[in-house]
């Protein structure tokens, strides 16, 4: 539907709508519909910032106006995802009806309806499309001065992942093809394509939280690592808490142990083959007293960066250690016995890695 064919269509569905003796902009009032696929790009407010909201609101009033995208009902069902709840707002609706969108104010929106604050509204009916108002409002909260860097890490990946997804054809609503959406949008923000990778990620594991969780983290009064909710993207389980998300980190935390553990194990059993092979190769040498070992140089280097990787985790770990220095410092690896048994505690310790 071209601008033109679309502005001309609201304008006929708003002549034609019958008089119900409300103003315009009661009726708005009484007829505005909060679709939650535009308030989740909202972030939002711990208890104390809407608690502190609220009390600003009651005692001051609404001064600011509430912004309304006025649309058709098809053009948002045509925007929303398949299965998505904010169908159901629509079932009962001719796709041909003009509705009122909540775009800006959620909050103060939300206390006026609680505390039965007038408000104002102000009314946008240029946007073509649900992605059109999507970036619009996103683009809206970016210019806000006083976001944080998870709130701007945050939007920027609700950004890219929104038009990653434009359902409207091969162009999308910032005009490129959909390859290059993570470079246009670097640009258009000063940032690195792979930053904005990144934050897709982010945003991808912020919408897994349930609303306290997410609320927390945005806010930055969370302990949890951007690291570790770009990690929840992989993660199939959504309205994650706070409990679920310390079960989800330990038990990533443990598998990231293990790896590096096997990691270490492989590469000890690596430095203990060359260390017997340096032995066996250096059998016939004279410069016993030439180093500690009794090892040739080289020997010497794979041993200690075997020690190196030890990873002291038990009481038993510091006696094999003690004990292998005391072979080192006193005993004749030279010996066959000696240098066997100064292997076993390699291997003891590696197994302990």
């Amino acid at each position: 539907m071209g601008k033109k064919d679309f502005m001309a269509q609201i304008t006929e569905i708003k002549n034609n709508r019958p008089a119900n003796g409300l103003s315009a902009e009661q009726h708005i009032k009484e007829t505005l519909i909060v679709i939650d696929d535009l308030k989740h790009l909202i972030p939002p407010l711990v208890s104390e910032e809407f608690s502190q909201l609220e009390e600003n609101l009651v005692k001051n009033g609404i001064r600011d106006a509430i912004t309304v995208w006025e649309t058709t009902v098809q053009v948002v069902q045509e925007g929303l995802a398949p299965g998505s709840d904010d169908l159901k707002i629509f079932e009962s609706r001719n796709q041909h009806d003009l509705v009122h969108i909540l775009v800006d104010g959620h909050n103060r929106y939300a206390v006026a309806k609680a505390k039965d604050l007038d408000f104002r509204v102000s009314v946008m009916d240029t946007f073509k499309s649900l992605l059109e108002v999507k970036d619009y409002m996103i683009n809206y909260q970016l210019g806000r001065r006083n976001l944080n860097a998870e709130q701007v890490s945050y939007l920027r990946g609700l950004r890219y992942n929104h038009d990653k997804k434009d359902p409207g054809g091969v162009e999308n609503a910032i005009g490129v093809d959909r390859a290059n959406v993570a470079e246009a949008l670097a640009t258009e923000y000063g940032v690195s394509s792979r930053t904005i990778k990144r934050d897709a990620e982010f945003a991808e594991g912020i919408d897994k939280l349930d609303r306290e969780t997410k609320s927390e983290v945005l806010a930055g009064k969370s302990k949890v690592s951007r690291k570790q909710i770009q990690a929840l993207a992989s993660v199939s389980e959504d309205n994650i808490g706070k409990e679920r998300l310390t079960q989800i980190i330990a038990e990533a935390e443990r598998d990231e142990v293990n790896k590096v553990k096997k990691t270490q194990s492989s590469d000890n059993d690596t430095l203990e083959k060359k260390l017997i092979s340096n032995q066996d190769d250096n059998s016939g040498s004279n410069n016993i007293g030439e180093n500690y070992f009794g090892f040739s140089d080289e020997s010497n280097r794979l041993l200690d960066d075997l020690l190196d990787n030890v990873v002291l985790e038990s009481a038993n770990s510091d006696d094999l250690i003690t004990e292998l220095k005391a072979l080192v410092s006193e005993g004749d690896l030279m010996d066959k016995g000696v240098l066997e048994k100064a292997m076993h505690i390699i291997s003891l310790l590696s197994k302990k890695i």
